[in-house]
């Protein structure tokens, strides 16, 4: 690829990331305006910072727990790092996602900087992290359930809206179950991967030019790798277990942040409710919104469906802004010291020529 077709690759990309980051900011605009500004600045007024200090706490809880569990998987798996660089990687992972359209460049860059960092090979890395997507869609899945459960028992919930819930439940549950045994059971549909293979030779020599041969020579390496990883993680229930507690316990302080968010503006509610909403939600940033963290998008869903359970529009959205600025505002310095640093070291190491190439 010739500097000209770089700069113009690179700068469509920069377009579209500035694109996508217009629609999410202008998006949160609308929906402070069409709440009232005035209305939301004195319902903010009244918070308690001493509660707010501890949702602060509660991200921090959340994001050592999102760590722990790769951790977990990293080293059930037979794989050599330690806590810190896992812990780091994972939040310049989180970076990543927040300030780029797609969480596919979160998955990627942390698949690629535990590489980097340690003796974890990009087939097995890339096994860990699909099975820690999924155990944290499974721990959000689990709450979606009780909290509809418990509040289709005390507040009886709308047969119609916990039908439509169910059957997105349903939906997710069986496309994760689906992916999983399709890993597993790939050895036996080697007849079908044929095709799919050949398509991703054509695409890769197109994007890595000179590179096309060593990465075709990894492609069968890495495919293997990834498979005998992940089939090994999913035969061991202890990892699998201890994995899926910590994306409970993860989830419990998202759940938590939001609930102490309410108790700080003095506003009385349900668990249920904040549960609901945080599953929901989840479920919002699963879809493929080219919006980098979901700006403005996760506002006005979780304000829509606090409202929808009577809490009144000023103080729903309040608390929403302040559950933001308490985990994707507060994350922003915090992860982005971690991608800086990794982005910095490896940037200079490219520029020098000294960057490692696939294992």
């Amino acid at each position: 690829m010739n500097n000209t077709a770089r700069e113009s690759s690179s700068f469509r990309i920069r377009m579209v990331f500035a694109g996508s980051l217009a629609m999410g900011i202008a998006l949160l605009a609308l929906f402070v305006y069409f709440v009232g500004f005035r209305e939301i600045v004195d319902t903010i007024l009244k918070v308690d910072i001493h509660l707010m200090f501890l949702a602060f706490l509660l991200d921090i809880a959340g994001l050592l727990l999102y760590g722990s569990c790769w951790y977990v998987l990293l080293r059930a798996g037979g794989l050599s790092i330690r806590f810190r660089s896992c812990i780091s990687i994972a939040l310049a992972g989180i970076f990543t996602c927040y300030i780029t359209p797609s969480g596919f460049f979160m998955d990627a860059s942390r698949v690629l900087l535990a590489s980097k960092e340690s003796d974890v090979r990009i087939g097995d890395g890339a096994a860990t992290v699909i099975l820690h997507k999924i155990m944290f869609t499974l721990g959000f899945v689990t709450f979606g359930l009780l909290s509809m459960t418990m509040l289709f028992m005390t507040r009886g919930l709308s047969h119609s809206f916990a039908l439509n819930l169910l059957t997105v439940t349903a939906f997710v549950v069986i496309g994760t179950i689906g992916v999983a045994l399709l890993i597993v059971k790939a050895d036996k549909l080697g007849h079908h991967v044929h095709g799919i293979t050949n398509s991703l030779k054509t695409l890769l020599s197109k994007v890595a030019g000179r590179y096309y041969p060593t990465m075709l020579s990894s492609i069968g390496g890495l495919t293997n790798d990834f498979r005998r990883t992940f089939v090994k993680l999913v035969k061991s229930p202890k990892a699998i277990l201890a994995s899926y507690a910590l994306a409970l316990s993860y989830w419990t302080t998202s759940v938590l942040i939001l609930y102490v968010v309410f108790l700080a503006l003095g506003y009385s509610i349900s668990i249920w409710i904040i549960m609901l909403t945080i599953s929901v939600g989840d479920f919002i940033q699963m879809t493929p919104i080219a919006i980098p963290g979901m700006l403005g998008v996760i506002e006005v869903v979780t304000t829509t469906i606090l409202v929808m359970f009577g809490t009144p529009l000023e103080v729903a959205a309040s608390a929403t802004l302040l559950a933001r600025i308490a985990t994707f505002w507060f994350d922003l310095p915090i992860t982005g010291v971690a991608a800086s640093y990794y982005g910095a070291k490896y940037v200079v190491g490219l520029a020098s020529g000294t960057s490692r190439s696939f294992k």
